[in-house]
């Protein structure tokens, strides 16, 4: 993957993890963002899944996949994935946004190499705010009258970034389709 990004997440499960995994993390410099254990999150099925970590990792300008993957690798940790939403992805450390799933404690989360939250929640709030005009243009330029019609529509024109966009905030589309 060439291209490049600026925040990204990964998980990190404690029984193949380095003993010293965050001390890693730190001397990157990068800030970063730990959410408290998830060892009670369930799958479909019911059946308690591994016990992990959720990792935010907020690099001062883009970088590739491949200088993330160095980093995760070191950690025994699956791929990272790139992040459209810092704000979205610190609020799913605790699973605040669903009430669906097991709540951690928020007191829990922890931060490092001076990641704040509100270094970027100000800003994810601007750029939300322009992908929610932008898709918002969309259903109206194109007529799109359903949740589905607006998904076909974004799968058939390759607009990945905006079908998670709208994906994750599905309510919103729903009701504002309804209305």
């Amino acid at each position: 993957m060439k291209e490049k990004f600026r925040y990204w997440t990964f998980l990190v499960y404690p029984e193949s993890a380095p003993n010293n995994w965050v001390e890693i993390l730190e001397v990157t410099g990068v800030p970063f963002s730990v959410s408290p254990l998830h060892e009670f999150d369930v799958d479909e099925v019911g059946e308690l899944k591994k016990a992990h970590y959720h990792v935010i990792l907020c690099f001062s300008g883009p970088t590739t996949y491949n200088n993330v993957k160095k980093i995760t690798d070191s950690l025994n940790s699956p791929i990272p994935l790139r992040i459209l939403s810092v704000l979205g992805r610190y609020e799913y450390h605790t699973h605040q946004n669903n009430p669906e799933k097991y709540q951690y404690n928020v007191e829990d989360i922890r931060n490092y190499n001076g990641f704040k939250i509100s270094n970027y929640s100000s800003l994810l709030d601007n750029e939300d705010n322009e992908i929610r005009k932008s898709i918002i243009h969309i259903i109206n330029r194109e007529n799109i009258t359903t949740f589905r019609i607006l998904i076909d529509y974004l799968i058939s024109n390759n607009l990945n970034d905006l079908l998670k966009k709208v994906s994750s905030n599905a309510y919103f589309y729903i009701q504002y389709l309804q209305h």
